[in-house]
Order: C-alpha cells, then sequence, then structure tokens
C-alpha cells in the first residue's frame, strides 16, 4: 500500500506568526549582540543605562542617590528606580563618580549603613570590607579624603525614600549601600 504524504499549507496568520518570531529572533539577537561590545557614546562606562545617565543628568546640587546592594528593598523605598542587576556597587559607584561631584557644602556627602549587630549594641563595629573600595572609589574620583558616615539601618531607610534616586545593584556583599549627595559642577575657567 502506498504511503500518502500530506502536506499543509500554512494559513497566512500562521505564516505571519512565524514571520513575527523569526524577526523577533533575529532583532533580540541582534541588539543583544550589538550592546555587549559597542557603546553610542565615547567614555561612557557600560555599567552606566541610559536610565541612570537620565537620572543623573537631571539631579540637582543637593540631591542624593542610593546604590544599593541586592539585599536592600530597593523596590520598596524609591521615588525612582534604576535597575543594576548583574552589576556589583563598586563597579557602579566608580561609574556614576565619572560624572556625579559630591557636595562641597555638607560635612558627610557619602553615607553609609551602621552594621545592625553593632547598632544594637551601642557600639561602632568594624566596616564590612567593600567600604574600602569605596572610600577608595571615592577619594580617587574627589582627590580628597572622604569620611564615610555611617546611620542606623531604620534611618538609613528613612533618608532613601527621600532620596531622587535609588540603584539597585546586584552586589552580594552585605551593606554595600552608600547614599551619595550631589554638589556643584563649576565652570572651566
Amino acid at each position: 500500500m502506498p504511503t500518502h504524504r500530506v502536506t499543509v499549507s500554512p494559513t497566512p496568520r500562521t505564516m505571519a506568526f512565524q514571520s513575527r518570531l523569526g524577526y523577533h529572533r533575529i532583532l533580540w539577537t541582534t541588539r543583544r549582540d550589538f550592546w555587549k561590545d559597542t557603546s553610542m557614546l565615547k567614555n561612557i562606562p557600560p555599567v552606566l543605562s541610559p536610565e541612570l545617565m537620565d537620572v543623573l543628568m537631571r539631579m540637582g546640587h543637593g540631591d542624593e542617590l542610593v546604590i544599593a546592594d541586592g539585599n536592600y528593598p530597593s523596590e520598596a523605598n524609591a521615588k525612582r528606580l534604576v535597575r543594576a542587576d548583574g552589576h556589583g556597587a563598586t563597579a557602579i559607584l566608580e561609574a556614576v563618580l565619572q560624572f556625579l561631584p559630591l557636595d562641597t557644602f555638607v560635612e558627610f556627602p557619602a553615607t553609609v549603613m551602621q552594621p545592625v549587630d553593632a547598632a544594637s549594641e551601642g557600639k561602632s563595629a568594624s566596616a564590612p570590607p567593600i567600604w574600602s573600595d569605596f572610600r577608595k572609589r571615592i577619594e580617587s574620583a574627589e582627590g580628597r579624603v572622604i569620611e564615610l558616615h555611617r546611620i542606623e539601618r531604620f534611618a538609613f531607610y528613612e533618608r532613601s525614600r527621600k532620596a531622587y534616586a535609588i540603584v539597585a545593584t546586584g552586589e552580594t556583599a552585605i551593606y554595600a549601600n552608600v547614599i551619595l549627595t550631589k554638589g556643584v559642577v563649576y565652570p572651566a575657567e
């Protein structure tokens, strides 16, 4: 007995769906591969997204930016949230400080969250290791010594709610949260 092969012609609707699916797959691959190796502007660190650059451009003198680790409740505390998943807090901090001057009119332009164990016992705990990385990057960018001011956890949360924006990073280190106060960009002489 001969076997019959039945071929079904795709309907115009099926063809349109397959066409769109293929187009989007090509488009996604093209975009992903494009952004991996290139940038549309010179000297912009690849960890800075267009959304984060927009936030930095819109901030004014005295506005605050929170760079938060992966454990921080960013979504619950943010007026404006910028996702930087997959990037560490130190990488974001270093990139941000290329464009954001720290305030010279306030005593503490960089604030960190006091470790909970130390705060509950009323003593000063040793600084988490990531703070030394924060300090190095801040002092390198600013060209001056800047103390990381410690505040209690819930005071930090309250202050972050008033911040201009929170950058939610994928940082895994604990207490890798810092609030930066934007300073003034002076005209070139």
